[in-house]
């Protein structure tokens, strides 16, 4: 009598599910959109930096944010945004600043040089966290 070969596709006489068809592992171009990553960067520790740690968990920001601080005056701030962006491959590059006692024109210079959008928050960072609760025109 002859030894029966046994397929190796097959066991207890059912076909073995998935070993006969090939993956296919080439990467399928625009299946999904790909998020942008947004850097903002303010020159105040509390209150700016709270309001956009908080902005980051909305559910409705379709970009991931990240929020980093730069001590100094805006001027420093937008060459650390520079850096940062240049360093970590972010796609924008925002400043968030109080005009303070600062010169709003050599900061907005430096930004437009570096390509990083500036902000101004005038008279105060605080006005803005009102206006999200009532209306001011004080």
């Amino acid at each position: 009598m002859a030894k029966r070969q046994i397929d190796p596709q097959q066991r207890n006489g059912r076909t073995r599910i998935g070993t006969t068809r090939e993956t296919d592992l080439r990467r399928r171009v625009s299946v999904r959109e790909q998020r942008q990553t947004i850097l903002a960067v303010t020159n105040g520790e509390a209150t700016e930096r709270v309001y956009l740690e908080g902005l980051r968990r909305e559910p409705w920001l379709v970009h991931r944010l990240v929020v980093a601080v730069e001590k100094g005056s805006p001027i420093d701030a937008v060459r650390g945004a520079a850096r940062r962006r240049d360093a970590n491959d972010f796609d924008h590059a925002y400043v968030v600043c109080d005009v303070d006692h600062y010169p709003p024109e050599l900061s907005e210079r430096e930004a437009q040089r570096h390509a990083v959008t500036l902000l101004w928050s005038k008279p105060c960072f605080e006005v803005w966290l009102i206006l999200h609760l009532d209306s001011c025109t004080r």
